[in-house]
């Protein structure tokens, strides 16, 4: 964890492919952790950085219990100050196109998985992570505050 204190305040904006992804590599215990957020996974047997997904889409990791079938899936996403919110034209803003990709992976593996289910497979149980941005990077609003609230429940 010291090491990821580390990387998160040594630099100011972190590249998924250039930061994230080679310290998720080198520090797989830090994946292993994240199995922690599917409450069904007893423990972490099964591990993996950029896991291709039924040959159409990449987990930037996954990490689970195999014999519980229960896995937690992630989306890294750069961390600069844009990737969560972009302004608007005239005022407020909106979510960044950093955000709706990592958003949008995610939306795809729920899609894939249960399309698993109406193929008359086994669908493990999954839960899902989208990392993006970083807390200094954010200018919380009470539009941006309210937003984030309603997106993590």
């Amino acid at each position: 964890m010291d090491a990821f204190d580390v990387l998160l305040n040594t630099k100011r904006s972190l590249s998924e492919r250039d930061d994230i992804l080679p310290f998720v590599r080198t520090h797989p215990h830090l994946v292993a952790l994240l199995t922690s957020y599917n409450a069904a996974a007893a423990t972490c047997n099964r591990l993996g950085v950029e896991v291709g997904l039924y040959g159409e889409f990449v987990a930037d990791a996954i990490a689970g219990d195999r014999s519980k079938k229960a896995y937690c899936f992630v989306e890294f996403e750069d961390a600069t100050p844009r990737s969560l919110f972009a302004p608007r034209p005239r005022h407020g803003t909106d979510w960044a196109t950093r955000f709706s990709r990592g958003f949008n992976q995610v939306v795809d593996w729920l899609w894939a998985l249960e399309t698993l289910e109406r193929d008359g497979l086994s669908r493990p149980n999954a839960a899902t992570i989208a990392c993006v941005g970083q807390p200094w990077h954010t200018k919380v609003t009470t539009s941006t505050s309210t937003s984030t609230g309603w997106c993590n429940r």
